[in-house]
């Protein structure tokens, strides 16, 4: 069985909007833009729309007939999913797209069309859709996904509905870990990453690379405690230069649990706004190395100028 509508939690609202449009009991439209943070289950709901979509049992998706047998197995004739190869889609990749929507669909129903990372389409590709958008076949229904429209043109947002994606508490992300069988131990320590997105949880919950690490991550900021010990804090991650981007990725995510917990009003050792601090070290640290500057000034101008704020 694949993932069902009863598997989100958190975006009750959403869900039930969704899944009485694909019951019939509300209009779905042609072309969807699924839009929100990595992790927050767009291309998983995207998939099972599609799936309830050219269901032909009576609760929509029925994950037994026929079709969503297909779609399960990833073998549905007229299930298309368009990813990006290379950072990019492109145009050619549209246009193949576009002359297979010419031939009815080979099962009889629709069909459903994913194009994961939306954004990336350079604008000869988002031009070349354009008009498939705005005069779509009655046998076709769009699904795009991304986290956020700086790379989608104005005229590709106009003729999508765009059905935004949030990230939910952590009590609904523990929810939905605990159903999966995930300790409670192992939750606590996935709820500071995960920043509510249930599928960044899951990616990192078997990601052995990612715990070691944020493990080296975190020793380093326990090393940071003067402006003596900023050397050997920035030794402790000096080797990590091809994982830069993850290092304040994982910097950026420890923050933000850092402030949820600081407006909650629990107290940290190293001070108040420790989590603002911190956040604000690391955006520094990520405008140096897209400058080019060393990945060792990096962490350790990183160091000071989180040292730098407190009394």
């Amino acid at each position: 069985m694949g993932a069902e509508f009863s598997d989100f939690v958190g975006c009750e609202q959403l869900i039930a909007r969704l899944e009485g449009a694909v019951n019939g009991r509300g209009v779905f439209a042609h072309a969807n833009l699924f839009l929100g943070p990595k992790g927050t289950g767009k291309r998983t709901l995207a998939e099972i729309c599609a799936r309830a979509l050219n269901c032909t049992g009576s609760d929509k998706p029925c994950g037994e007939c026929g079709s969503c047998s297909m779609y399960l197995s990833g073998n549905h004739p007229d299930h298309i999913v368009l990813k990006p190869e290379k950072g990019v889609i492109k145009v050619d990749t549209v246009r193949a797209l576009i002359d297979r929507l010419a031939i009815k669909p080979y099962a009889g129903g629709r069909y459903t069309i994913v194009i994961c990372q939306a954004d990336q389409m350079n604008p000869q590709a988002q031009n070349a859709l354009l008009k498939t958008l705005e005069e779509p076949p009655d046998s076709a229904v769009f699904f795009l996904t991304a986290t956020h429209t700086a790379g989608l043109l104005p005229t590709i947002l106009s003729r999508v509905r765009i059905v935004r994606f949030e990230p939910v508490s952590d009590r609904a992300v523990s929810e939905a870990l605990r159903r999966r069988g995930i300790a409670d131990g192992q939750i606590q320590k996935l709820l500071v990453s995960a920043q509510g997105c249930v599928g960044a949880a899951l990616e990192q919950n078997g990601d052995e690379e990612y715990w070691a690490l944020r493990q080296r991550v975190e020793k380093a900021l326990g090393e940071a405690r003067s402006l003596a010990s900023v050397e050997s804090a920035a030794s402790l991650l000096a080797d990590d230069r091809e994982q830069a981007a993850r290092v304040i990725d994982i910097i950026e995510e420890l923050a933000a649990h850092r402030m949820r917990c600081e407006v909650r009003g629990d107290s940290d050792a190293r001070g108040p706004r420790y989590g603002a601090r911190l956040l604000a070290a690391a955006f520094q640290a990520r405008r140096m190395l897209a400058s080019n500057v060393s990945w060792r000034s990096v962490l350790e101008t990183l160091f000071f100028e989180l040292l730098g704020g407190t009394k």
